[in-house]
């Protein structure tokens, strides 16, 4: 552009001359458009959806050694969401007689926790209606990355 001339920063006509060649042969006016997009596209990020049963049948004790199912579960969920990695996006649903989201989707690990402390046992069981409203919860959230962990005795 400069055909191979060295010209002094001194010189303020010459470098203008050589602004104006680059703008010349190169442009200096961009146009972008962004259209946002109608559907929302999948992400890999990791969801998992946590299902608890929370009928009567899960506050019988195992053994006078391990206490109740209900227990044993609030337990090795404890430590199973412990250990998941930060970027995971979890949700935490209870069934009984009807089917209740104790806490929304949430990378807060805290959170899902103290809904975990807030499970209670009581009532009867309905697996179906809790499985379905399990799948339509889950199907809803953008990822490849899905996993339902749903527990009942």
């Amino acid at each position: 552009m400069s055909d191979g001339q060295y010209f002094s920063a001194d010189d303020k006509d010459a470098l203008g001359h050589v602004f104006a060649a680059i703008n010349e042969r190169l442009g200096s006016t961009f146009e972008a458009t962004y259209e946002r997009p109608l559907e929302a596209s999948i992400g890999d990020v990791p969801v998992v959806s946590f299902v608890i049963d929370t009928s009567g049948s899960m506050i019988q004790d195992i053994s006078e050694q391990y206490g109740s199912r209900i227990h044993n579960v609030k337990n090795l969920l404890r430590q199973f969401v412990l250990e998941l990695p930060s970027d995971v996006q979890m949700q935490l649903s209870e069934f009984s007689e009807e089917v209740r989201i104790v806490q929304a989707l949430t990378t807060d690990k805290m959170k899902i926790l103290r809904g975990l402390g807030r499970l209670e046992a009581s009532g009867g069981t309905d697996i179906t209606g809790s499985v379905l409203a399990s799948y339509k919860t889950l199907k809803e959230i953008p990822s490849t990355k899905k996993v339902l962990v749903f527990i009942t005795d």
